[in-house]
């Protein structure tokens, strides 16, 4: 469960967390610590991140990029000040604030009715703020080099040989 500084419990993340109740205790631990970054950083810049859905607000792209994504990109332990994780674990991080943003953006627009002029403000606004997340993300090298299949000339030859002995000089 992920609470605030008072020792309450957070309500959009633990609302959205039992919502995925089904996975396992692990999976759901390593969820609440991806966004972690995400609910550190609203705190230090005093922003409510429902509020902003609601108001139909939103973020600007400095906020996202480099206020969000670098958050994302720092270790959250007590002694690893200013160290940054892997690309693996920025992007787990970045899928799930994704995946929790969406949620959160769903949850708003489903107060108003369909017909509202901010149901249509808060869904362009989130269009926005997952596009600058997903464009932070990552792309992981290969994990070894792409070797190439195709047979030596001398194995050619000796293929040709076996399949059409004729041919063969």
């Amino acid at each position: 469960m992920l609470v605030d500084d008072d020792g309450l419990p957070v309500v959009d993340a633990n609302e959205w967390l039992f919502g995925r109740r089904s996975q396992s205790p692990t999976t759901l631990s390593r969820s609440l610590s991806e966004l972690l970054p995400l609910f550190l950083w609203a705190r230090s810049k005093g922003v409510d991140i429902r509020e902003r859905y609601e108001s139909g607000l939103g973020f600007l792209e400095a906020e996202i990029t480099t206020g969000v994504v670098e958050q994302l990109r720092l270790s959250q332990g007590k002694r690893a000040t200013g160290v940054r994780v892997s690309n693996q674990v920025l992007n787990l991080r970045i899928a799930t604030c994704r995946t929790f943003l969406a949620w959160l953006a769903s949850e708003v627009i489903a107060r108003y009715p369909s017909d509202d002029v901010k149901t249509q403000r808060i869904a362009t606004q989130h269009a926005a703020v997952d596009e600058w997340l997903a464009d932070a993300s990552i792309r992981q090298p290969l994990a070894r080099p792409v070797q190439a299949k195709a047979l030596s000339l001398q194995q050619q030859i000796k293929l040709i040989e076996h399949v059409l002995p004729d041919v063969g000089g």
